[in-house]
């Protein structure tokens, strides 16, 4: 038979009524829990949140764990102090020493500030020496505008050391005018109209084409569809998309990262620079390159071991 439980129903701007009377969390509090056998004295009933129940105070010991619930505690405090352990370190790291990592919006756990900024710039730098050993040509052009019938205004190119492989300006064959691209590159009618029009450095192009392993650009594609060469078989990397990734800003519409522009991505690692001229910003991709590369691949637990 079910023994019933006598108490009353109250609303949490009522407790002030009963001043003697806690909830289990605030008892815990002041170390103090229902003695054995002893039952509510109230509900509280909350509108929006589960309801809970009061005890009196005058009916309440020292608060004391069972064995399972001391074996327990001992288990996540030595979880809590192992996560909070540096494993390079070994320092026991209070919160200002703890590494939060914006992206994911949380602290990491087995590593400190310090060891985590001292790995991730050795590492940083090893991937970039390695990349300025490999074939890679990171190229950008200058257009009329955006549309399938526009034609190119400058073409440029550089080596994973930075040297310049191509870097002409380009006269149009068709277009007069592209007042709207001159506002955003600055490249006027007057400034190409003695320059030989593209197809004049398009052999030169292809065989800078056929001759790299890696084709890097911002948004390369989009580069790649004017220049009108053979890149088939060609690993083609497009620094915009690694990025993306890298900068974390979340579209709900595309359920993607957000697409960020050069300018962005430059700022974002410190890097200033004229933009839209084509040789700047093939520049700038392939400063950035690299620095993006490994942020998109960079895992700390990689190089300290993975969680338990």
């Amino acid at each position: 038979m079910t023994r019933k439980i006598n108490f009353i129903n109250i609303y949490p701007s009522e407790r002030e009524k009963y001043p003697n009377w806690y909830s289990k969390t605030e008892l815990k509090k002041m170390k103090l829990m229902p003695k054995i056998n002893v039952k509510p004295v109230a509900l509280v009933n909350r509108k929006h949140y589960d309801s809970y129940y009061l005890y009196d105070i005058e009916k309440t010991t020292e608060f004391k764990l069972n064995n399972k619930q001391k074996n327990e505690l001992k288990r996540r405090r030595k979880l809590n102090k192992e996560k909070r352990t540096c494993r390079v370190c070994k320092k026991v790291m209070q919160e200002k020493d703890r590494y939060y990592d914006q992206r994911e919006e949380c602290f990491l756990d087995y590593i400190c500030k310090n060891c985590y900024d001292k790995i991730y710039k050795q590492h940083q730098e090893e991937y970039i020496n390695n990349l300025m050993n490999e074939n890679i040509t990171c190229l950008d052009v200058e257009t009329t505008g955006l549309d399938s019938d526009d034609e190119i205004l400058q073409i440029s190119a550089i080596n994973s050391k930075g040297e310049i492989l191509i870097n002409e300006f380009c006269r149009p064959e068709f277009k007069t005018a592209w007042e709207e691209a001159t506002w955003i590159h600055g490249i006027t009618p007057e400034q190409v109209k003695e320059c030989k029009s593209y197809v004049f450095y398009k052999d030169k192009v292809q065989k800078l084409i056929d001759e790299a392993d890696v084709i890097v650009g911002y948004n390369v594609y989009f580069d790649l569809d004017f220049l009108k060469c053979n890149y088939e078989g060609k690993k083609i990397v497009d620094v915009m998309n690694i990025f993306a990734y890298v900068y974390g800003e979340w579209s709900n519409y595309y359920k993607n990262y957000k697409w960020q522009n050069l300018i962005n991505c430059a700022s974002y690692y410190n890097y200033e620079f004229e933009s839209h001229n084509s040789l700047d910003d093939a520049c700038a991709t392939w400063y950035c390159y690299p620095r993006a590369s490994f942020d998109y691949n960079f895992n700390i637990y990689d190089y300290i071991g993975r969680e338990k």
